[in-house]
């Protein structure tokens, strides 16, 4: 029998006791009674900056406990058959899958509408992620609960440790093939990356019809006891720039015109630092300007290689 391919499926047998688990994870069993007992202390605040000027909650597991996640997403949460709809945070050498491939999903359609599941990760709660170790992986309860507690922040979900990102994408496993089933059924495209939903059209959508995909997946998302961040969502058109996870659509993804132009515009201004003798190497945020540079290749080539080349001949020109 094969799996539901809208479904996340398993195919191992499930882990039966902790002495097992212990040998999975490298370690004996005393050890993974204390880290599971002391996982809540080992845990370090990292707060990310956002666009806006907000601050997004990340966390760094301490060395032991990081090891140990990292061999739990490696041997158990790796091996799981992720659906294509599910883009984030997934290492998938067969299907690879980031924002720009999210985006390519919805490429060239008449109608893209996006939604976003606010505080996704803190409100993803320690019961839903036993429900992902003990029913869906089919885990026995003792094994689910030290699972739980190795993977979770006081009964949260903790966003930058190595396994969040997999359970992120298994927290809908009851639920979400339902709603792309029923999508799918009207000529719809759905993705997720993370905690921003995307669903388009190849045809342009009534009024009426746009009010129905929204209210599917605004009943999903709460159903589930979350909630939709309602000033993220967003309707585009052909007529106008379509935008998913900040790139542009209405052909293939690509940049906003805005980005490339401070890209552009760093780049000319650090060349001109240089070429004037005005300062040194290390006087340009060089790392910074060649990840920039590298993202407009990524998605304009010819454009990209410009602007390597103008940034090269200027640092050329200094170390002669």
């Amino acid at each position: 029998m094969h799996p539901n391919p809208r479904k996340p499926f398993y195919s191992y047998g499930p882990i039966r006791n902790l002495d097992t688990l212990a040998e999975v994870l490298e370690i004996s069993c005393e050890q993974l009674g204390r880290l599971a007992r002391k996982a809540n202390q080992m845990y370090r605040l990292v707060p990310q900056k956002k666009k806006g000027g907000s601050v997004r909650k990340t966390y760094d597991a301490d060395h032991a406990l990081k090891s140990v996640q990292h061999l739990i997403k490696t041997r158990i949460l790796s091996k799981v058959r992720y659906p294509l709809y599910l883009q984030g945070g997934i290492r998938d050498p067969e299907n690879p899958r980031d924002y720009a491939r999210n985006a390519a999903i919805h490429a060239g359609q008449a109608c893209v509408i996006n939604e976003d599941i606010a505080d996704f990760y803190p409100s993803t709660t320690s019961d839903q992620v036993r429900d992902i170790w003990e029913h869906f992986f089919r885990f026995p309860a003792g094994v689910a609960d030290c699972l739980t507690r190795l993977t979770t922040l006081r009964s949260f979900l903790p966003q930058g440790a190595k396994t969040s990102s997999y359970l992120a994408n298994l927290v809908f496993w009851r639920t979400e093939y339902e709603l792309v089933r029923h999508l799918a059924s009207k000529g719809l495209r759905y993705s997720r990356l993370a905690d921003d939903i995307t669903v388009s059209s190849s045809k342009p959508l009534t009024r009426g019809q746009k009010s129905e995909v929204i209210s599917a997946v605004y009943s999903f998302i709460k159903r589930d006891g979350f909630s939709p961040k309602y000033r993220k969502h967003a309707i585009f058109e052909r007529n106008e720039a379509m935008l998913v996870n900040n790139l542009v659509v209405n052909a293939h993804p690509a940049l906003p015109v805005r980005e490339r132009q401070t890209v552009r515009c760093l780049v000319h201004r650090a060349s001109n630092t240089l070429n004037a003798g005005n300062g040194t190497v290390s006087d340009v945020p060089l790392a910074h300007i060649k990840g920039k540079i590298g993202k407009v290749k990524r998605f304009h080539a010819r454009a990209g290689t410009r602007l390597s080349a103008t940034l090269q001949a200027a640092l050329t020109s200094v170390q002669r």
